[in-house]
Formats: C-alpha cells, structure tokens, sequence
C-alpha cells in the first residue's frame, strides 16, 4: 500500500470516528434525564401507590379494577411473586413484585397501552413494556400446570360426565372453539397474518369443559392460514388427530347399549370427523336435524359463554394487541390462564346458561377478536355415521321435553 493510500484510509477512519461521536453527543443531549422528573414521583402521585391499597379494601372495586377479588390477588401473588421480584442495586430501586403484578394486571384489564400505564405507574414506557412481557411469561408458566394442567383419561371422562349432567349430550369431551385476536402488523411479514377479515391477528383455539373453564388452549397461529384448515394444522388439531390427547376411545351413551367414539362439539368452522361433531348446514332441515342442532348448540354454550366472559374480564381484547406475535401470544396465553384462575377462586362465576345465548348478548360490538370463517369442509363417512346415530337417539331414548320448544 503507498503512502498516499494510507494517509486516506488514516483520514477516513478519523472521519468515522467523527461521526461517531456527534452520533453519541447528539443521543447524550436528547437523553436530559437517567430517570425523569416525572417517574422520579412514583411513589408520591403513582397510581399503585396512591390507589392500590384502597381498591385492595372493597371486593367490588377490586374486581373493576384487576378483574379478580382481593383475596384472589393475593393467593396469586403469594405464586407468582418470587419469580418476578428484583433485587435493589447499587444503580437504582427496582419496582416490587406486588406492583409488577398490578401493572400487568391492570393492562390486561382495561383498554390501556403501554404509554398510558407509563403515565399511571409513573414509570418509564420500556419498563412497562418489559414488566408486562415477562409477568405474561411468568403467569402462564405458573398458572398452566395448575388450572390449565394436560388432562389424562379421567378428566377427559369426568369432563364427558358433566356435559350430559348438564347439557344431556352424551360422550361429549368439551366445545371447541377458536377466534382471530387482532394485533399490530408485524415486522416483514408480508400477508402472513392477514386474515379474511381485512386485519393482522394470531388465532387462539380453545376447548372448554361443561363449566366454561379451558381445558386446552393452542395459541398463535397466523391470521392469515385459511380458516378451513387451521385447526387441522394447529398442535391442538394434530394431536387430536394423532391420539395424543389421552382421550378414551369409544364409550356408551348412559342408559342405552349404544356404543359412539367419544367426541367433541364445534361449529361449522371446523371438520365433521368421528370425533367431532357440527351442526347441519342450516337450510330447510328436517324437524330431527334441527333438534340435533339444537342439542348440539346447548353443549357449545360453554365455549361461546367463555369467550364472552375472557373479553369481559380482560378488556385488552376490546382493542388491537400493539405487540409483535411472540409478545401478543404470551399475552393470550396469560390470560386464558388466569381466567381458569379467576373461576377455581371464585367458584360462583362459574354460570353457564343451559340454553343457547346471542354472541351479541354476550360480546360487545366493538369487541377486536372475530369468529374463525365458516367454510363447507369434507366430511369423513364415519363423522356422518356418528351425527346419524345421534340424530336418532336425540328422537328417542334421548329425546326431552323442552327440545321441541325450538321448533
């Protein structure tokens, strides 16, 4: 290299290195404060401390105010807190975990976002945002094992128990369901998670038991897969189709020497299979398929009820979920769990109306979660054979009274 070159490459360098620091003044100046002026007063006019202790007193404000009643707040930090409380340094006082936890609560339960908690909690909009993602994390990861928790052969029959108890359906092992949860378009995603609807959303697929608590959840699916086949490629689907659900075979309806495989209970968005169960397309049906779709909607109401109820209690549904999938999915996850939580606690929340209500009864209009698309998908000759079985038994040994109400 002559000499010439190199005095160019030396200036260059130093031209660099120019650069680089007005680059580093410039962020110095804008940065004025290592904390502002404003969370600096967290513990004087912050909303958990100022707020918090008097909403802990009075079960009804409460219950407005993080969706659960005092001494469910507490029976949930008593678990969750150890696993999100940070040790104070040298450099400044980190937030306790009881705050860490009314923080996520709270976004979860109202329409927030991170910049109005900021201004709330009188903390710093990345803080809240890292709060919120890791207490997510945390909650589910807690939660799961213990109101969530994989069910094996005797819950599934338990669960079977409770729905022809309550709904007279027999063999049933829950209601599935699934919806389009609404978030911010994500980073070089092209139409990945664009859905029919003419929005960007990750799909939660749930299955609910006879009391409305999930007992399985499937959370994250692209918006933008077709409806049709979304729970087929879903884990929740393949695992059902794969046998690895632990579910019980077959069984007999009580009472009779009818022997049906046990199955679950969906709407026209999913597959008619052995093991699940949909309504008949709705056009001039005879008088049995329109009371097997009656008693078929009885036994959905359980999922249709806790989809109503996850959106009354935490309100983040009522808005788009301003976070990247992987964010927006912990999210979800976190508060399917918290609404079995919620309902293991405080038992008398636990209504299901026995018979079918109006999703407008039950959702608010202006609700940003949607119902996967209804699509005429093959049925299998055994699902066919199996809702014919049940078509007659619901006309005979299985027929009640008040079935003839719908007609």
């Amino acid at each position: 290299m002559t000499s010439h070159c190199i005095v160019l490459s030396v200036f260059a360098t130093m031209e660099r290195l120019q650069l680089l620091l007005l680059l580093w003044l410039k962020r110095r100046r804008n940065r004025r404060y290592w904390v502002h002026p404003i969370f600096q007063l967290r513990e004087t006019f912050g909303e958990y401390h100022h707020l918090m202790q008097q909403v802990l007193s009075d079960d009804e404000k409460c219950l407005a105010y993080i969706r659960m009643r005092p001494d469910t707040f507490k029976t949930l930090l008593e678990m969750i807190g150890p696993h999100i409380e940070k040790r104070t340094t040298n450099f400044r006082k980190p937030l306790p975990a009881t705050e860490r936890l009314v923080i996520t609560l709270r976004y979860l339960a109202s329409e927030d976002t991170h910049q109005s908690q900021s201004f709330h909690f009188r903390a710093g909009i990345s803080t809240v945002r890292s709060i919120t993602a890791e207490t997510c994390t945390v909650i589910w990861k807690i939660l799961q094992p213990q109101v969530m928790p994989k069910p094996n052969e005797e819950h599934w029959l338990k669960i079977a128990s409770e729905f022809f108890t309550r709904f007279q359906f027999p063999l049933c092992l829950g209601a599935i369901d699934g919806k389009h949860i609404r978030i911010k378009k994500p980073n070089k995603s092209g139409s990945k998670y664009y859905n029919y609807k003419h929005f960007f959303s990750i799909i939660l697929l749930a299955v609910t038991d006879a009391s409305g608590k999930f007992v399985v959840v499937d959370v994250g699916s692209c918006g933008g897969n077709s409806d049709g086949g979304v729970f087929s490629r879903s884990s929740l689907g393949k695992k059902l189709m794969s046998d690895k659900l632990s579910i019980p075979q077959r069984g007999y309806i009580p009472g009779t020497d009818i022997e049906l495989p046990y199955m679950f209970v969906a709407d026209e968005a999913f597959p008619l299979r052995e093991n699940i169960m949909k309504p008949f397309p709705h056009r001039q049906l005879a008088t049995e398929k329109e009371i097997f779709n009656y008693r078929l909607s009885r036994a959905r109401n359980s999922v249709e009820c806790s989809f109503g109820r996850l959106a009354q209690m935490w309100r983040i549904l009522f808005r788009q979920i301003d976070e990247q999938p992987m964010a927006a999915t912990n999210i979800v996850k976190a508060i399917t769990v918290l609404h079995n939580f919620v309902l293991v606690n405080e038992p008398h929340r636990l209504i299901v109306p026995e018979a079918p209500v109006p999703n407008e009864h039950l959702l608010p209009r202006r609700l940003t979660y949607q119902n996967l698309q209804k699509h005429s998908q093959r049925s299998t000759k055994c699902g066919m054979q199996v809702r014919e079985k049940l078509v007659n038994y619901f006309m005979t040994e299985g027929a009640v009274p008040w079935q003839s109400n719908i007609l």
